[in-house]
């Protein structure tokens, strides 16, 4: 069993539980700040405020395995796939996918780039990413200023889904799958099936106190209005 802590500082305490006492190893390589962590397989990844993220070995000794370099501000959210990919969020306002095994950048996506295209008209410019949530076939993540945007798997890129939705008056600081957590169905080489629907629920939460529900796909793809408020 292993436990990792993600402190205030550029060092990991790393905790492995032996069947007389715990060891604590320190994996030391940031510069920063680290923000989030996230495990695929034997590799543990940890964003940080110095715009990296590294890649480690979960057995002794505890190697770094790379440095992901890329993202030009803080790290700030990170998730991974079944399938084998990383994703992470940045105060740079672009989503990145990886390869959780080479290491390597697959795509790239600045939510810039969105700007005007945002449901019911409000405005938008981008927004540093805070969370990220994986709901079957699709990518969510929550931004700073309240909106949420939504990908689809497709192989190694991610195709944008329906306009940005401005869910709340504040940040969105997590994002949650209603079903189960990170099973993505990799559906890049399947051919389409005339009528089939791949509805996803998952659950927003923001600074303005309020959890809503929402549902990606249907027959326009796109992120519609709020289904409830709790």
């Amino acid at each position: 069993m292993w436990l990792v802590k993600a402190l205030g500082g550029e060092n990991l305490p790393f905790f492995s539980h032996a069947e007389k006492s715990p060891d604590v190893h320190t994996l030391s390589g940031h510069e920063a700040h680290v923000w989030c962590l996230a495990i695929c397989g034997d590799t543990l990844f940890s964003g940080s405020a110095d715009g990296t993220i590294r890649a480690w070995s979960t057995r002794a000794p505890y190697d770094q395995l790379a440095v992901l370099r890329g993202h030009s501000g803080v790290v700030y959210c990170l998730i991974t796939t079944a399938q084998g990919r990383l994703l992470s969020g940045s105060m740079d306002q672009s989503v990145r996918m990886w390869d959780a095994q080479s290491f390597e950048l697959r795509d790239a996506i600045s939510t810039a780039a969105y700007e005007g295209d945002v449901a019911d008209g409000a405005t938008h410019q981008g927004a540093t990413l805070l969370c990220l949530s994986i709901t079957r076939e699709y990518l969510l993540a929550g931004g700073h200023d309240g909106t949420l945007f939504s990908w689809r798997f497709r192989g190694d890129a991610l195709v944008r889904v329906g306009a940005v939705a401005v869910a709340h008056s504040s940040p969105v600081f997590a994002l949650c799958e209603l079903g189960t957590a990170h099973d993505v169905d990799d559906k890049a080489s399947a051919p389409a099936v005339a009528g089939e629907q791949a509805d996803a629920h998952f659950a927003s939460a923001g600074g303005d106190g309020n959890i809503y529900l929402w549902q990606v796909g249907g027959d326009d793809d796109g992120l519609p209005a709020r289904a409830a408020l709790l």
